[in-house]
């Protein structure tokens, strides 16, 4: 089945702004300047910008068809294909220095960027002809070392071109590519620890090489792709071992993750220290990006409905509090510290002279434009739903007609859902939808029919579906208590899959509230917000999104408060 899935609530409009402000406003010929001029000879990673931004726009496209995009993007892969050397080489380094400091993982991103293009826009042969002969060069230049021997990091950014070796393999057919892939998984993609027998064993992800957190994440998303054609149960093992460390041990309650330095960019035990106040920035949005990314693999490869809950919870919190309200850019870094006043700003320039550039303005995008694909998916002839957002989720069932589901209701700020099917004939096929964790006393009702639903599983009809049914979920959004993991000084509140915060537009920050709740009100919306909450003595709460989402200093906000 087939599926073109268009956003209609938060995460729509959120994808639709940054579209028309940040996508369709871009210099794409700037982009492509350093691979034509071999500008890095400073070792920088202007490389990655290109594969970075058409990777975000190609996927963005798929769902959201637009001519002027579509001509951008074309022009950026015609542009970028005239910078290719006769020998097959795409790089944004002079050949003296080329391997040296970012060449690889700005290489890593050209590749991929190219291969979405081919898959979502246009499956033009010359792409993918130049995809190939771009990856045979950078192999050859490699010969006999081992690709982890390159670059930053121990070789983490490096060894994340697992993934585009195995896509590379998969659109080709090329053995080649897959032979250098389980090579470069033997390495462990580092080569100061073997990440893959490391996370098998149980090791914690801030004790796995210097702890870079998406990179990391990158290279275990390439060996779950290389687990799919070639199953492994070491593969296998590491990668759940992987998703369940950084779920426990390097979250925060926004979902996002990342600290250690001024960006936020590690892994450093995030969970247990998000309230700390002495442990850098926290949470770098490429981190929220690739584990979104990453997590959308696993739960295909796993139909685990609570990867779907960690998925919920980062889009809704992490990402749509990354990102302004007008689609015009995304932080660098979240707040810190969540349990701390403190406020939203945009990043400077990452390379001084080169735009307006920065690494997570760049993916922050493509963290967005996998939101339709977690609305909905397909699961051999099962058409899954993931969430529900108000959207249009047009599919092609598997008698090959064209149907679509109308999702209604205003979740997640509202938890009573209807989905509506217009078809032309009736049909059977299973449909699954998920309860999320945290939704007790779910209800589904079809016809006369009502079915309870256990959290954090899905409700499985296999049925004859016809025009105009309807189905009723029932999620209750009762607002819940959570305390600070290791620190008994600071609750915060979650209602649904949204984290709520104190926003200084609508009261004090730092008073201290009482652990057990009092009140739990409904108040009007207002402009800027998604969602207001009055709740804990008197304490009016909005969503984490919308808090401090003026991107001013004068406008702080608190998520962790402390208790009195």
């Amino acid at each position: 089945m087939q599926r073109q899935i268009q956003l209609q609530g938060p995460l729509g409009s959120a994808l639709r702004n940054v579209i028309d402000n940040r996508l369709k406003k871009l210099d794409y010929h700037l982009l492509v300047q350093p691979f034509a001029e071999k500008m890095d000879a400073d070792e920088r990673w202007r490389g990655e910008f290109w594969g970075k931004i058409v990777r975000s726009a190609c996927l963005a496209y798929r769902h959201n068809p637009d001519s002027a995009l579509r001509k951008k993007l074309d022009i950026a892969v015609r542009e970028l294909l005239a910078t290719q050397d006769k020998d097959g080489c795409i790089s944004s380094y002079p050949k003296s220095q080329q391997l040296t400091g970012w060449d690889v993982w700005g290489r890593k991103y050209v590749l991929l960027g190219l291969l979405r293009y081919y898959e979502t826009v246009n499956p033009s042969r010359q792409v993918l002809t130049s995809a190939c002969r771009m990856a045979k060069q950078l192999l050859a230049k490699i010969g006999q070392n081992r690709i982890v021997d390159f670059g930053a990091h121990f070789g983490l950014p490096s060894g994340s071109l697992l993934r585009g070796l195995v896509k590379l393999h998969s659109l080709s057919g090329e053995k080649q590519f897959l032979e250098e892939a389980e090579k470069l998984a033997a390495s462990g993609c580092n080569h100061l620890h073997h990440l893959f027998q490391a996370a098998a064993q149980g090791v914690p992800p801030a004790e796995l090489a210097d702890g870079k957190a998406y990179e990391m994440t990158s290279c275990f998303d390439g060996l779950l792709s290389l687990n799919a054609i070639k199953p492994n149960p070491m593969y296998q093992q590491a990668v759940l071992n992987y998703y369940q460390l950084v779920r426990d041990r390097e979250l925060f309650i926004t979902g996002g993750g990342g600290l250690k330095d001024l960006n936020g960019e590690f892994w450093y035990e995030g969970t247990t220290r998000q309230t700390w106040d002495n442990v850098g920035a926290l949470g770098e949005t490429c981190v929220t990006v690739t584990w979104l990314r990453f997590c959308q693999h696993l739960l295909r490869a796993t139909n685990d409905a609570t990867i779907a809950d960690e998925m919920e919870r980062s889009f809704y919190n992490a990402l749509l509090g990354a990102v302004k309200p007008d689609g015009s850019s995304f932080m660098h870094r979240n707040p810190t510290p969540l349990a701390g006043a403190s406020f939203r700003y945009t990043p400077p320039p990452q390379i001084a002279g080169f735009g307006d550039h920065d690494c997570c303005l760049a993916q922050g995008p493509e963290g967005l434009a996998l939101a339709p694909g977690f609305i909905a998916r397909m699961d051999g002839r099962a058409l899954v739903f993931d969430g529900y957002e108000d959207s249009l989720v047009n599919f092609t069932t598997p008698g090959g007609q064209q149907a679509t589901w109308r999702i209604g209701g205003g979740y997640p700020m509202n938890g009573e859902i209807t989905l509506t099917l217009t078809m032309s004939r009736p049909e059977n096929f299973p449909v699954r939808l998920r309860i999320p964790g945290w939704a007790e006393g779910a209800e589904l009702t079809y016809g006369r029919t009502v079915r309870k639903g256990a959290p954090g599983t899905y409700v499985t009809l296999q049925r004859e579906w016809k025009n105009d049914t309807r189905l009723e979920l029932s999620l209750p959004l009762q607002t819940r208590a959570v305390l600070a993991p290791g620190d008994a000084r600071h609750v915060a509140w979650i209602r649904g899959p949204l984290v709520l915060a104190r926003d200084s537009r609508l009261g004090k920050l730092d008073t201290p509230v009482a652990g057990k709740l009092t009140q739990d009100k409904a108040l009007p919306s207002r402009p800027g917000f998604l969602l207001l909450r009055k709740v804990v003595n008197k304490d009016v709460l909005c969503d984490y999104a919308s808090a401090g989402n003026l991107f001013d200093p004068d406008n702080r906000l608190r998520v962790w408060l402390p208790l009195a």
